[in-house]
């Protein structure tokens, strides 16, 4: 038996509740100030009885879901991305939200956009940290801590065409890097792995023989994602970084397995010995990852299959793919005039409508003084009149 009856308070103010009777015991809570709210919220306890679910919340803190996710995370998620959903979830999420896990809903997930959106976060930002919350409330109903969980929006981001260098640009850059930084960044814009993937490479993923590149897991390291697991042939240029390096290395006499090794370790960051190549060369600033998508725009500008870029990249669809192979300006007019070639039929008249002339060639054009007509007319006088 379920029932919504009203309560005044000491305001004078009226308070709903919803009874619901479940397996002999008897459910209440407070649905609201109308009675439309209430009655909602009883089709909303009958609709889950039906469902053969259990109407009492489960009591459980926000703030142990995280934990249980974060453990969780342990062993299912790459070491980056544990590191950066326990920055999130302990800077931002458990500061913010405070109650039970059930209680995060729609309302709440909104507050919590303004209050970071007012901080000047970028939208990419904002979103990462919604994709957080996400994970944590499905982990929660996958697992039963929680029933259900709501529907979060993420924010809109605009639109951005990544930048990637030209090929004049690339020899600049190339010229103007330190000899030591050279290989890596040659071997990141002709072979379009991942900064990760650089700092891991081993020549045992070498193959010079086959002229080929092995990205795959290491005991103490894996790769992005499952797609990421792959084999890329390699390009004249790729291989001349590879032996520029390996000859580094003899002569240093490095004892290392990895191409780039560090001083500790694995390769630590090159995104200052890129940014002075770059300023050194006069060319505008790009980012690492900038170089892997400049290596997948040179192939799509030479004509390269896209499905081939999305092997050698390693993305796991292709329409991944198609965001990074964007094309210059320059190219597409070139591919635009291929259609000049199409032949046209004349029009019925068997004569070539005149075009238009443009805006330049209108300032081009010179005044010529038209000569006088002289016309002949009946004059009294017998002379010729001009008009």
């Amino acid at each position: 038996m379920s029932r919504v009856y009203k309560k005044i308070r000491r305001d004078g103010k009226p308070r709903w509740y919803v009874c619901v009777t479940f397996r002999g015991e008897k459910y209440r809570e407070i649905a609201g100030d109308t009675k439309q709210a209430a009655l909602k919220r009883l089709r909303e306890l009958e609709t889950r009885l039906e469902k053969g679910k259990d109407v009492s919340p489960k009591k459980v803190p926000f703030d142990f879901l995280c934990d249980e996710y974060l453990r969780w995370t342990q062993i299912n998620l790459a070491p980056q991305t544990i590191r950066e959903r326990v920055i999130a979830v302990r800077a931002h999420l458990k500061p913010f939200f405070t109650g039970l896990a059930s209680d995060v809903d729609v309302r709440s997930v909104e507050a919590y956009k303004i209050l970071r959106m007012n901080k000047n976060i970028s939208p990419c930002t904002m979103n990462s940290e919604l994709k957080v919350i996400s994970c944590i409330l499905k982990f929660g109903v996958e697992n039963k801590y929680i029933e259900e969980m709501p529907k979060i929006r993420r924010v809109k981001v605009p639109k951005k065409i990544p930048r990637f260098l030209s090929a004049e640009e690339i020899g600049k850059v190339l010229a103007a890097a330190r000899t030591d930084v050279r290989p890596m960044l040659q071997l990141l814009m002709f072979s379009g792995i991942r900064k990760g993937e650089l700092r891991h490479l081993e020549w045992d993923d070498v193959d010079f023989e086959n002229r080929l590149l092995h990205v795959r897991p290491k005991d103490t390291w894996r790769p992005k994602t499952a797609n990421s697991v792959r084999t890329i042939p390699l390009c004249e240029s790729a291989i001349s970084a590879l032996q520029m390096a390996r000859e580094r290395a003899e002569k240093r006499k490095v004892k290392s397995s990895l191409v780039f090794p560090g001083r500790n370790g694995p390769l630590t960051d090159i995104r200052d010995s890129l940014k002075g190549a770059c300023e050194r060369a006069g060319v505008p600033h790009i980012c690492v990852h900038g170089l892997r998508h400049t290596f997948g725009s040179q192939m799509g500008m030479a004509g390269a299959d896209p499905f081939a870029i999305m092997k050698a990249l390693g993305h796991s669809d292709l329409q991944m793919t198609m965001h990074y192979v964007s094309l210059g300006k320059s190219h597409i007019r070139e591919q635009v005039e291929k259609l000049n070639a199409i032949p046209l039929p004349l029009p019925a008249d068997g004569k070539e409508k005149p075009q238009p002339p443009t805006r330049v060639e209108l300032h081009q054009l010179q005044v010529v003084p038209t000569p006088l007509l002289r016309i002949h007319c009946p004059n009294p006088s017998g002379h010729l009149q001009d008009r």
